[in-house]
């Protein structure tokens, strides 16, 4: 029995450290294989991403190829589907399951081209929405190719069931990178993120990720230089980290480069900080800011609160350390002022991602997948019917 679980980026990959170390622990697999492809294998270690010796790792490489445009992610997308095929085509083991999470372009061109060879898939937090990218597309086209689902809340397995999954395919297991958001181990020290960043960390610190909104094309840059106008009043420091490879991410990326060579003395960039240095900068942070899904998922549990700016995230299902405002210089300014003073009153969050045991839950849904027999056929589930 194999299991495969691909990556083809950062965000993907950090979600998985405290699984990994559970499921190596168990013997229920003759196989635990990672793949990881695209920019990832640039910078990739076992230490970096937490990747016990168990896990044999495969490594697909990919031809550069420029995401700044649509047809440049078209073309990326269709060297990911000739990579996969190529790879996997001789390989006829039905005895194995594929694991693949979220909504990127990415995933969503290899589960095409793995399911096209025949391969079993499962879908991590499917049934979720951010109307403002079009990752929300990719995210529903993964969840129909997938065989079975696990999913961050109820509401998202609902969502999958109304999609015509059956309900022993579909498990609520919240956000396995909530798991050990918590931890104090394996992460970096305050000294060593000071090393890494060039920051202080000993004033008020704004943790910055800030991604194209892929529906509305042509307007990031404007969306850029309003959020670096709204932060001429924060006199703290500013982590920024990197932009991801969708269409417009390198003018996001230029425009916060300007900014942090205006301010070097309080504001750093670091594209990629692993899940090691990620974890403490958050721990550290006053406040996020930008649009990322960190924000909405992870950051109630470290009772950080987190400004969402725009509809790249619409849709998602948050908690109430969330505030959400559009790409205005004011409400910014004044939302800044807001989260500030809700770091300093101490405000205790519950995150409604979190669910306890949730490692337990998915490993055991997983024993449960092989036990059954992977090659069960899928079927159609029409609500209020039996299934087809």
């Amino acid at each position: 029995m194999k299991l495969y679980i691909v990556s083809t980026s950062r965000a993907d990959l950090g979600i998985y450290s405290s699984f990994f170390k559970n499921l190596c622990e168990e013997n229920f697999l003759n196989e635990i294989n990672l793949i990881i492809s695209g920019p990832l294998l640039h910078d990739f270690s076992r230490r970096k991403y937490l990747i016990p010796e168990r896990i044999n790792l495969i490594k697909i490489p990919l031809s550069e190829v420029s995401t700044e445009s649509p047809s440049g992610v078209i073309q990326y997308q269709t060297e990911i589907m000739k990579s996969f095929s190529h790879f996997f085509y001789s390989d006829i083991n039905d005895n194995s399951l594929f694991l693949v999470l979220g909504d990127r372009f990415e995933m969503c061109a290899l589960s095409l081209a793995l399911v096209t060879l025949g391969k079993k898939l499962l879908h991590i937090h499917g049934g979720e929405l951010s109307l403002g990218a079009l990752d929300d597309k990719y995210r529903h086209v993964i969840t129909q190719l997938a065989d079975y689902h696990a999913v961050s809340c109820n509401k998202h397995k609902e969502r999958i069931l109304s999609m015509g999954a059956e309900h022993d395919r579909v498990i609520d297991i919240g956000s396995l990178s909530v798991a050990d958001i918590k931890s104090e181990s394996n992460i970096l020290t305050l000294e060593e993120l000071r090393d890494v960043t060039g920051l202080k960390f000993n004033k008020p610190v704004a943790l910055l990720t800030l991604h194209p909104e892929t529906c509305s094309l042509g307007k990031n840059e404007k969306y850029a230089k309003v959020l670096v106008d709204s932060l001429k009043s924060f006199t703290g420091e500013v982590l920024i980290t990197g932009t991801n490879s969708d269409p417009d991410g390198l003018v996001i990326l230029n425009i916060l480069k300007s900014y942090q060579k205006n301010n070097s003395d309080r504001v750093s960039i670091k594209n990629n900080l692993g899940k090691l240095g990620y974890a403490k900068a958050m721990k550290m942070a006053t406040f996020m800011i930008g649009n990322s899904s960190s924000g909405i998922i992870e950051a109630a549990s470290l009772n950080l609160p987190v400004i969402n700016i725009g509809s790249r995230q619409k849709g998602r299902e948050t908690s109430s350390n969330v505030i959400h405002i559009p790409f205005d210089v004011y409400e910014i300014s004044e939302a800044i002022k807001k989260v500030t003073q809700m770091k300093n009153e101490g405000i205790i969050f519950q995150n409604i991602y979190h669910k306890e045991h949730s490692i337990e839950l998915f490993i055991n849904f997983l024993k449960k997948i092989f036990n059954d027999g992977i090659c069960r056929e899928k079927k159609f589930h029409n609500i209020g019917s039996s299934v087809l």
